[in-house]
């Protein structure tokens, strides 16, 4: 079986994460696996998908990921392959434009419950030709695939849902770093959030609860992307710039996840959230926006807050704060709840949609 998937980038984010956890669990299954990469800019991923000894195709650095070169590079390199396994739109559009004559088996998963495209009418008639060229579609979680069987009504091919999934063992086992307390001091309470710097995520709510926590409490944003410069100039307007640290692409997060006092995913939606299960795998207290699908991945773990509201973010951390008994039974029920997503129930998974694949195929 020789599988090539195929994605965007390699910068920040949930998808190009998973890359470099999944597909070396492939390999070791002996499945001869590689990835096309649309922008090669450097990153950590990159660097960790080479060590790992996965085959990357680069198509160029910068630029837009819908440069419709693409497609004709992606038509070229997929003829050696089995299955053709896309991530993203860019990728899923040209994935299927490209595959058209070729009828090479083609697999996506889709990793949000919704995007920008999704209340554009004349988008969502391409989103229906698009899926229709696969032979299978993966959804992240149940309700990443409600929302897509709602968008597209039943013009769906098959859709299954494979749960995303992390190294378990990397998050609950590490050591802690010393690094934030280098740049705040050990008296102070570090909180971190581990997340891109694009529109889904709401990183200036969280910028905001600090004008509500006590001056010893410092934040510390794991990422970089396009908002960054809003994200810095709102720091600023709030006079937060010795307590609000943006820490830019990190490659040693489960240590600095274990350094923390507490963690934070402030969203406006998720498919899944790999930082959720690795921060809650990591055994800081964990919060997170009560929104669809990532309220449904915390509930009952982790602490919850209204979405767009700083201060009830603020009582959330600070209820944590004081009260010990309460920090320790989210730690221990946020442990048990991430154990639930090790990344080899995921390799299996598609493991088994791949092999259902080529066997009916034949």
């Amino acid at each position: 079986m020789k599988i090539l998937h195929v994605i965007t980038s390699l910068r920040a984010g949930g998808a190009e994460k998973l890359m470099t956890d999944l597909l070396p669990l492939f390999s070791k299954k002996g499945i001869d696996v590689e990835l096309a990469v649309f922008d090669a800019t450097p990153t950590p991923f990159m660097d960790t998908l080479n060590a790992a000894g996965i085959k990357l195709h680069l198509f160029n650095s910068g630029g837009s990921v819908y440069n419709p070169r693409h497609i004709m590079q992606l038509r070229r390199l997929i003829e050696s392959y089995d299955i053709i396994h896309t991530h993203n739109t860019a990728s899923q559009l040209f994935g299927a434009i490209a595959n058209i004559g070729k009828k090479k088996i083609m697999v996506t998963t889709e990793h949000n419950t919704t995007n920008r495209r999704r209340g554009n009418r004349m988008l969502r008639l391409i989103d229906r030709w698009m899926y229709r060229q696969y032979d299978h579609v993966i959804c992240i979680s149940q309700g990443t695939a409600e929302a897509l069987e709602e968008h597209l009504g039943k013009s769906l091919p098959n859709i299954s849902v494979v749960e995303n999934g992390i190294n378990t063992d990397a998050f609950i086992n590490a050591m802690p770093a010393n690094v934030l307390s280098s740049i705040s001091g050990s008296d102070s309470r570090k909180i971190v959030m581990v997340a891109g710097f694009r529109a889904q995520k709401d990183h200036p709510t969280l910028i905001k609860a600090m004008q509500h926590l006590p001056e010893n409490f410092h934040l510390f944003l794991i990422g970089d992307g396009e908002r960054r410069q809003e994200y810095e100039q709102l720091v600023e307007k709030l006079d937060m710039t010795n307590r609000v640290h943006l820490m830019g692409v990190r490659t040693d997060i489960p240590a600095l996840l274990k350094e923390s006092d507490y963690i934070v995913i402030s969203s406006h939606y998720e498919g899944f959230c790999l930082v959720a299960a690795e921060g809650m795998c990591s055994g800081t207290p964990f919060i997170a926006t009560d929104v669809p699908v990532l309220s449904t991945l915390v509930a009952g773990a982790g602490l919850l807050f209204k979405e767009n509201d700083p201060a009830d973010l603020a009582r959330k951390i600070m209820a944590l704060e004081k009260d010990e008994t309460l920090r320790n039974t989210v730690s221990m029920r946020c442990v048990e709840r991430g154990r639930r997503y090790d990344i080899s129930h995921m390799a299996d998974g598609y493991t088994s949609i791949y092999n259902n694949l080529i066997t009916h195929r034949k």
